[in-house]
């Protein structure tokens, strides 16, 4: 129901009322994160983190009302949306994109993750629908919901280069203090998490266009400069 929920969301994000705007935010987007070519071989998972993004993480005005498209999108279709569905909408508009430490899988098919900016473990209850092939200690980018006090996350996620596993691990604890009463649910609390995010999958992206250059090469100011 996740991704069906998901896709509505994304459908709206591309209809006449948003186009615009979505065509202003994907420039903003390739600016906080780099070039997004279809030819790209995590195009489609790129895509799918922007629009993401886009309908959760920007605010847009839309009669006079300025909220998230996820919220506007609800405000919009609630009446028509089941309990379950409505409840799933919410909690896929509160999400927020986090940096996860792959730990272990459980029999259910859920996977224990650890949050490194946050120091925190959480247990992913649909972590064998959407990761692949996941190593232990393999670092993930993912969008995270609460939905009636289990934890989910979007379809659409990224890995980060395993080469640069330390270097994002201690910036990370360098953030940690000052995110230790983060809000999540908050667009305006989180923006300083997001900046961060967005950091690193710039200098990921760069590390996947420029294969002959380190990887550590790329990543070394991050510890310094985590927020730039």
């Amino acid at each position: 129901m996740l991704k069906d929920v998901v896709e509505r969301f994304h459908a709206y994000a591309s209809t006449p009322t948003l186009e615009a705007t979505l065509k202003v935010a994907r420039r903003e987007f390739i600016t906080l994160r780099g070039d997004l070519f279809d030819s790209d071989a995590d195009y489609e998972a790129r895509l799918g983190v922007f629009l993401d993004w886009f309908v959760c993480d920007r605010l847009v005005r839309v009669s006079d009302e300025l909220r998230s498209p996820a919220g506007h999108y609800i405000e919009a279709h609630f009446s028509s949306l089941d309990p379950d569905e409505l409840a799933l909408a919410e909690a896929f508009r509160d999400g927020c994109l986090r940096l996860l430490r792959y730990r272990k899988s459980l029999k259910s098919g859920a996977g224990v993750f650890e949050d490194i900016v946050l120091g925190v473990k959480i247990t992913i209850e649909n972590a064998s629908e959407v990761f692949i092939a996941l190593e232990k200690g393999q670092l993930v980018e993912a969008r995270v919901l609460d939905y009636l006090g289990a934890f989910l996350v979007s379809p659409f996620w990224l890995p980060r280069p395993r080469d640069a596993h330390k270097i994002i691990v201690k910036s990370s604890k360098v953030l940690r203090s000052s995110f230790r009463d983060l809000n999540l649910n908050n667009l305006e609390d989180r923006s300083d998490l997001l900046r961060f995010l967005h950091r690193i999958a710039c200098l990921s992206n760069r590390s996947n266009r420029y294969p002959h250059v380190e990887v550590s090469e790329i990543f070394k100011e991050l510890p310094d400069s985590p927020l730039v």
